[in-house]
């Protein structure tokens, strides 16, 4: 009685995981999809070989399946500026099982760089091993590139101030600059630090704009 009992109840429970599954099986689906659509999506197994990309890494990448499948992951060429160190360091982070978020800068067959906010997520079974990587991309160029010339125009902005009241002013906060950025390098700060120290230091001269010409440039 009690064995017919337990089939009962286990008939019971498989009948309902059996409903829920094709439920979760449909609505992972739907959200496969939405991601799809939305996501520059690149997989690459644990062994760091490229096995999918949709559509739109196709698109922005201009690659071919052909060219890309098959590949190991550093067939994508990075920018001049993306360390081997920091790529290196993703992976490390990642086979440990982590999910990591950060910038991703590329290279592809047309030339141009793309910046990428990626998330990279490991694929893990339930015995804890890691079957795949997905990285899961958004294209920040446009913004990146606005941010630069955004920067550009200020520094622009920052040099014709010193140039309106001096030409030697104007040549001397260039050399600030560039003395500053230089010195930043020698001392080991990052790239980053070292152009925020570039932009900012021509700023010092800032407060001969509110100088008049009768005391800014008294003889003696």
């Amino acid at each position: 009685t009690d064995m017919e009992e337990t089939k009962e109840e286990l008939k019971a429970q498989y009948d309902i995981s059996q409903n829920n599954f094709q439920e979760v099986m449909h609505l992972s689906k739907l959200y496969e999809n939405a991601i799809e659509q939305t996501n520059i999506i690149l997989r690459a197994d644990k062994n760091r070989v490229i096995n999918y990309a949709n559509d739109q890494f196709y698109k922005i990448s201009g690659l071919t399946k052909k060219e890309l499948v098959g590949k190991p992951y550093n067939y994508l060429k990075r920018a001049n500026n993306m360390e081997e160190s920091y790529i290196e360091n993703m992976w490390n982070y990642i086979a440990k099982g982590n999910i990591w978020k950060g910038q991703i800068i590329n290279t592809f067959k047309n030339g141009k760089i793309y910046h990428f906010l990626a998330t990279i997520v490991p694929i893990i079974n339930t015995h804890g091993d890691i079957l795949e990587y997905i990285s899961i991309r958004k294209d920040i160029t446009d913004i990146i590139e606005l941010h630069k010339e955004i920067e550009e125009t200020q520094r622009e902005i920052i040099y014709k101030i010193g140039e309106s009241r001096s030409n030697e002013t104007g040549n001397h906060v260039k050399r600030v600059a560039e003395y500053s950025k230089l010195l930043a390098k020698l001392y080991g700060l990052d790239e980053k630090e070292c152009d925020i120290l570039f932009i900012a230091s021509p700023m010092h001269d800032i407060g001969k704009v509110g100088i008049p010409d009768s005391i800014l440039n008294k003889p003696g």
